[in-house]
């Protein structure tokens, strides 16, 4: 992406930013009824405000980003009400998108050992559910999902069910515009040739602050887990994280990905 067009993405990130709130969909509908979830999907103690992901859709893949909700023992729950109530003003600035209807209420959510039944008052296509199950299988303790809704009952799914969905590389933290300061952890999972992939964090003038190659637990078609720091100096303000894979063919960047990040002072 050319210098001008990443201080543009900076510029309206930090403009958006300050208006996000005003700009959200209105909460979605939860039902509490028969719901059962357990602590253990946060480390969090009730009544202790915790941040929860959301995965939406940007160019036609999962993307996450991040809410801030008080912790109870039904947050998974809480999750997915995050996810019903849609992209904010700021990250619709930036491309994200949900596939799911906009009537859509969660009407019931239980918890077995590390499954998780989750009933819905609408049919969903397969990027609406590739969304509710990769919300919920964020949390260590759940390993897979079955949706109900008026159209039937799915079977278990987990993420690997929505490859085709899942960018080459998904930063699951940093979150888009995030607070960030130096060491800043990046992590996330991948499937690129032999695992890599590469970060950039750039000021607001597309210069780099810190590079990275990142290499995951698995790759070249097995989708693995990385974790990476990247340590910088600038002074507070915008900044944006870029990551990408280096073409096998010609060395070229394929599959970037640019999180809007502000950086503390």
């Amino acid at each position: 992406m050319p210098v001008r067009a990443l201080s543009l993405l900076v510029a309206l990130a930090l403009a958006l930013l300050l208006g996000a709130c005003g700009g959200s969909k209105p909460q979605a509908t939860v039902s509490t009824r028969a719901t059962t979830t357990d602590a253990t999907m946060t480390d969090a103690m009730p009544g202790e405000t915790v941040f929860v992901r959301a995965y939406f859709i940007r160019g036609g893949k999962l993307a996450a980003t991040g809410r801030k909700v008080v912790h109870t023992l039904a947050v998974g729950q809480a999750s997915i009400g995050a996810l019903l109530s849609g992209p904010n003003r700021a990250e619709r600035g930036f491309g994200f998108s949900t596939a799911l209807p906009e009537n859509a209420e969660l009407r019931k959510i239980t918890k077995i050992g590390e499954h998780l039944t989750v009933e819905l008052s609408t049919s969903l296509d397969s990027a609406a559910r590739a969304q509710v199950v990769t919300t919920l299988t964020q949390f260590s303790s759940i390993r897979d999902v079955v949706i109900v809704t008026p159209a039937g009952r799915s079977r278990s799914l987990g993420r690997a069910d929505f490859e085709a969905l899942m960018p080459a590389v998904l930063v699951e933290s940093p979150l888009p515009l995030e607070h960030v300061k130096s060491p800043l952890r990046v992590s996330g999972s991948s499937n690129t040739f032999e695992a890599t992939s590469q970060l950039e964090l750039l000021n607001v003038n597309g210069k780099p602050l810190a590079t990275k190659t990142a290499t995951a637990s698995s790759g070249s078609g097995i989708r693995g887990t990385f974790s990476v720091i990247l340590r910088f100096q600038a002074p507070a303000g915008p900044a944006t994280l870029v990551s990408y894979e280096n073409s096998a063919k010609d060395g070229s960047r394929i599959d970037g990905v640019w999180i809007p990040l502000l950086i503390s002072g």
